[in-house]
């Protein structure tokens, strides 16, 4: 699966442009209220979903910096950024429902570096099947 993401994040970057592919998320982002009535199984989809995105934009300034691109490299740490921040307001109502503490499978998600890793906590918290 590793290979197919980064397969369609390059494609992504070769259809956009480096430049226009920047700041921006994979995913659709989505407001609070609009979290608020997904479903816990929902919202870890969402989460592996936007967790995927940031491994995808990392690994991609990663490679700009193995090309010394640094400018588009930055960029692209920025929309990881904010992916991650979009991953803190999903973990917000998370957290809500869960009398204020996070799951453990959501802490692993916010601690992901890989697709597996991803993968690996949505499978801890059983909303992601092998």
């Amino acid at each position: 699966m590793n290979n197919i993401l980064m397969f369609i994040a390059a494609l992504f970057l070769t259809v956009t442009g480096t430049a226009s592919a920047q700041n921006t998320v994979l995913s659709p982002v989505r407001s609070v209220d609009e979290l608020k009535v997904m479903n816990e199984k929902e919202l870890a989809r969402e989460a592996n979903g936007i967790c995927n995105d940031i491994v995808i934009h990392n690994e991609t300034a990663n490679k700009f910096l193995d090309l010394g691109d640094a400018e588009d490299a930055g960029e692209m740490f920025d929309s990881s950024e904010k992916g991650l921040e979009y991953l803190q307001r999903i973990g917000l109502v998370i957290r809500d429902r869960h009398k204020g503490k996070s799951p453990a499978w959501f802490k692993n998600m916010t601690k992901a570096y890989t697709f597996d890793e991803c993968d690996a906590a949505s499978q801890a918290g059983g909303f992601l099947r092998k």
